[in-house]
């Protein structure tokens, strides 16, 4: 993630997965915060389909 579009386009990829109660998006960190309750491997693709990198921590 580099610019606000980025975390615009993390957020329209991630707002149609079920279960995602909050998103936290730092551009300054390259971090994704999400908590609820979803599939992993969804949340994985969308970012994917993006453009993006996905590396868990």
């Amino acid at each position: 993630m580099t610019c606000n579009y980025c975390v615009v386009t993390i957020r329209k990829a991630l707002k149609d997965i079920p279960g995602i109660k909050y998103l936290e998006i730092s551009l300054s960190e390259k971090l994704i915060k999400i908590g609820g309750e979803f599939e992993e491997k969804a949340l994985v693709r969308a970012i994917k389909s993006a453009g993006f990198t996905v590396e868990k921590k």
